[in-house]
């Protein structure tokens, strides 16, 4: 007997859908985040104002990946949605006649 993969287009829509939004709510709080902490700028001087700005810098560089990974992570599954729903339409009746 042999397994077929089943997939609810609406379901992975959505979930992709989901995803998209969550990278733009990720990116708010980047926004949010850099604006806060460059308006902490102005209490740090001397060497504790190098170790802020390597620690903002590092805190933000790293919410910037994690919003282009999930950003990056939703278009794909579009993108597999398209193709996969692409693919059934274009084998329809291939095997099954």
């Amino acid at each position: 007997m042999a397994d077929f993969i089943s997939y609810d287009p609406a379901v992975v829509s959505d979930f992709a859908t989901d995803v998209g939004s969550r990278a733009g709510q990720l990116e708010a709080l980047h926004g949010d985040t850099a604006n806060l902490t460059n308006a902490l700028q102005e209490f740090f001087a001397g060497q504790g104002a190098m170790g802020f700005f390597d620690a903002q810098h590092q805190m933000l560089s790293g919410l910037q990946g994690l919003v282009d990974t999930v950003r990056q992570h939703g278009t794909t599954t579009s993108h597999v949605l398209g193709n996969a729903i692409a693919t059934d339409k274009a084998s329809q009746g291939l095997f099954w006649t």
